[in-house]
């Protein structure tokens, strides 16, 4: 069993507190326990060296005679005065012990008790501070995270700016095909730069473990197309997402396939969208 259940059973268990079922679990685990064991051991110093330092205090003049009287049932006298012998023999009663040191253990026990309250009030405090510790260090991350973000939408927005505005970006209209005849896609392209899908509309929506794939036609009969970047849309249509592109010499058209995840080297679906790079 794990040492917390019997974190708050150290001071019970000194003052003799548990009873016979607790007491038997919680000594079971004193054997194997060190924390605990050490933490009884300063308790029982405590109480002790509190018991022991209590300076012992003289009991009454009158206490023997009130003893005695109450012992023979005869009425109480002063021991420093003659008395009359009884007519018959006094049983006299042992003395009681003076109630003094066993109010200074009882002190020692309450403190003892006290130090165990004052343990258990830092234990939660403890527990606190970390649980304010946690919340700080996933605030922390939470942080991390959104900076991350923001590093990535302005790497975007740069490479995006680069592309229109280099001197040799032209724009590519792509069109859908058959049931696709209302969707459209919009790529910039910059032989020099590479390229960007900037804007896509009425794109259709993606089975799970499928990205569209962009694909660069090259000059030439029978040139194989080029892959040139995985994204993939949002309920209304839009780009939400494009894999850094390759920079590609010429381009006679561009077009669209839909792929596993990850892509594929060529495309393995028919063309969903297709533009030609306008001549200049």
């Amino acid at each position: 069993m794990s040492h917390t259940p019997f974190e708050e059973s150290v001071s019970a268990y000194a003052l003799g507190a548990l009873d016979a079922d607790e007491r038997r679990a919680f000594e079971a685990h004193l054997e194997s326990c060190p924390k605990c064991a050490a933490e009884l051991a300063d308790l029982r110093r405590v109480t002790t060296g509190l018991a022991m330092s209590a300076e012992p205090i003289a009991p009454p003049d009158d206490l023997k005679a009130r003893t005695i009287a109450r012992a023979t049932n005869q009425p109480q006298v002063r021991l420093d005065k003659p008395v009359p012998a009884p007519p018959v023999s006094i049983v006299r009663a042992p003395r009681q012990a003076s109630s003094i040191p066993w109010l200074a253990a009882a002190a020692g026990i309450a403190l003892a008790v006290a130090a165990g309250i004052y343990a258990w009030a830092l234990r939660s405090e403890l527990q606190s501070v970390r649980q304010t510790a946690d919340r700080a260090v996933a605030e922390a991350t939470r942080v991390r995270a959104d900076l991350a973000s923001t590093r990535q939408d302005a790497a975007r927005l740069t490479r995006t700016l680069a592309v229109l505005g280099a001197p040799d970006v032209v724009r590519v209209d792509l069109k859908g095909q058959g049931d696709l005849a209302a969707a459209s896609v919009q790529v910039y392209w910059s032989a020099t730069r590479g390229l960007l899908v900037l804007n896509a509309g009425n794109m259709p929506a993606l089975q799970s473990g499928h990205v569209f794939e962009l694909w660069a036609v090259p000059p030439g009969a029978g040139a194989q197309p080029l892959a040139a970047g995985l994204f993939t849309v949002d309920a209304a249509g839009a780009v939400t997402t494009l894999a850094p592109p390759p920079v590609f010499p010429a381009a006679d058209a561009f077009a669209i396939t839909v792929e596993p995840a990850g892509g594929s080297p060529q495309a393995t679906t028919p063309i969903i969208l297709i533009g030609k790079t306008k001549k200049s």
